[in-house]
């Protein structure tokens, strides 16, 4: 970020017109699969970022699975790569088109690597296997010894409750039956007079009939209510033993709960799956073997997968490795010998890319033996291996942009041109932009940029600029002869556009 400033921008414009896997990412999270593909990126101060695809906000993993399938980039970086013989497998496959073979391939594997973690999950338990015992049979115990019943707490809480009140509840029934049903004054008492009175009404007033009819249905109902209450008040009991033994057992019953998961049933999950963790404790040594006879058949259809995946990959370093010294040789190396070294892993070893080591072994002088291509490279070589194995690669990528940075390190004069004219070969497949301070290189170009710095108000800023086609003939000069240009810099800048 520029000093002075909070943030800073790059958007990059892309033409997705022809690309459908693009379209397919941006369909699939969500995005409208336009013709066009607009990527904004904002950095501040504070290091938040703000990403957008299109005008809406997404995020930087979108951005990479997007671009990973549009742009492939060169540079001094990717150089270092190419010297890490990890990356070599990689390399190989790609020219060999071996995505099938190798999707095939890691869905056995995954379900090897699945079955060798099982294993080593299980191994670890066996180490530790006496002690986890003792402190499960402790804890089922402690469990068991309650016997604990679903719904049981509740009811002990509800029983408990009764008892506490047991006095207030027979006062409160006692004094509601005599209410109800006592010898003088009660309830019913006052209804006999009632009704003698009604009785008297209806003899004189026949229309008052049906008040004797609703006085008689409230004394019945009255009754049985008076009687409900007795025999409810001679149920109620004083046990303050038993009142001990319920508070006694919901202590025990709350001190389990509370240290095994809250409630009575999720305590008797909790012993379910301590019995389960026992038995398969227990049962270990069976599990173990039982699983290293999986393991076992696993890896022989693995090995197999592997083994099919190997041959394939020896035919196609065949084909890659005389590729490679073809394209050698069109970038002026013409005594150049390259090689895969594929090897098998030691002791029927298997990984995620299958049983081979590969690695890329290089000469580029007659008489001299194939060397690991990071022990001997020269930085001219090894840009011109990137190259030979880039344009090999172009073709079995479906990457529309190449971006070549630096693709240049350690050539000059015509290893320059013949750079040159393979980049201008890649071009007629897919978009390439190369960066380049070598005429003989930039002289292919179909378009030219020029970045150059000014001083604006005291400070530095970078411009980008299109050349037209007089503005090229001057850049290639400059590039060719240095700030000043000459009329004999102007026709040689002409003639290499010119021949190209």
């Amino acid at each position: 970020i520029r000093s002075g400033f909070d943030e800073a921008s790059v958007e990059g414009l892309f033409d997705i017109s022809q690309t459908q896997q693009a379209k397919r990412i941006l369909e699939d999270h969500g995005f409208d699969p336009e013709e066009e593909l607009l990527i904004n990126r904002s950095i501040s101060r504070s290091g938040r970022n703000k990403v957008f695809v299109n005008g809406k906000l997404a995020t930087v993993s979108l951005i990479q699975k997007i671009t990973s399938g549009l742009v492939d980039i060169s540079s001094q970086h990717e150089h270092q790569r190419l010297l890490d013989p990890e990356t070599h497998i990689t390399v190989l496959d790609d020219f060999g088109d071996l995505t099938d073979q190798l999707v095939e391939y890691e869905t056995v594997f995954s379900e090897y690597e699945t079955l060798q973690k099982k294993l080593e999950t299980l191994q670890k338990e066996a180490l530790s296997k006496e002690q986890q015992v003792d402190f499960i049979k402790y804890q089922i115990r402690e469990i068991k010894k309650l016997k604990l019943q679903p719904g049981e707490e509740q009811e002990l809480e509800t029983e408990r409750n009764l008892l506490r009140h047991a006095e207030h509840l027979h006062s409160a029934s006692s004094e509601s039956f005599e209410l109800l049903y006592g010898e003088t004054g009660s309830v019913l008492d006052k209804l006999s007079t009632i009704k003698k009175n009604l009785e008297e009404l209806s003899r004189i007033d026949k229309s008052t009939q049906n008040f004797l009819e609703i006085l008689e249905q409230c004394e019945i109902n009255l009754s049985e209510l008076a009687y409900a209450i007795r025999d409810y008040k001679n149920n109620v009991t004083f046990n303050p033993v038993r009142l001990s033994e319920i508070e006694s057992r919901l202590h025990e019953i709350q001190r389990v709960t509370k240290k095994y998961g809250g409630s009575t049933e999720k305590v008797l999950e909790h012993l379910q799956n301590l019995e389960k963790k026992l038995e398969q404790l227990e049962n270990t040594s069976f599990f173990i073997e039982e699983t290293k006879s999986k393991l076992r058949k696993v890896h022989e259809k693995v090995y197999e997968k592997a083994s099919q995946l190997s041959e394939t990959r020896k035919k196609v370093a065949v084909r890659f490795a005389e590729a490679v010294e073809n394209n050698l040789k069109q970038l002026g190396m013409p005594d150049a010998r390259f090689s895969v070294v594929i090897e098998e892993l030691p002791e029927r070893q298997v990984n995620q890319k299958g049983m081979d080591t590969v690695e890329f072994f290089f000469s580029a002088n007659p008489g001299e033996e194939l060397k690991p291509l990071a022990k001997i490279a020269s930085g001219g070589e090894l840009s011109r291996i990137m190259l030979a194995i880039k344009v090999l690669l172009s073709g079995h990528q479906s990457r529309e942009i190449l971006i070549f940075d630096e693709v240049d390190t350690g050539i000059g004069g015509k290893t320059a041109s013949l750079v040159g004219r393979m980049l201008h070969q890649i071009s007629k497949n897919q978009q390439v932009i190369c960066i380049t301070h070598l005429p003989q290189i930039a002289c292919f170009g179909d378009v030219h940029f020029s970045v150059y710095k000014e001083l604006v108000d005291n400070r530095t800023e970078t411009f980008i600029k299109r050349l037209d086609n007089e503005e090229r003939e001057k850049e290639i000069a400059r590039m060719l002869g240095g700030l000043k240009i000459s009329e004999k810099t102007l026709a040689h800048a002409r003639e290499l556009l010119n021949f190209n």
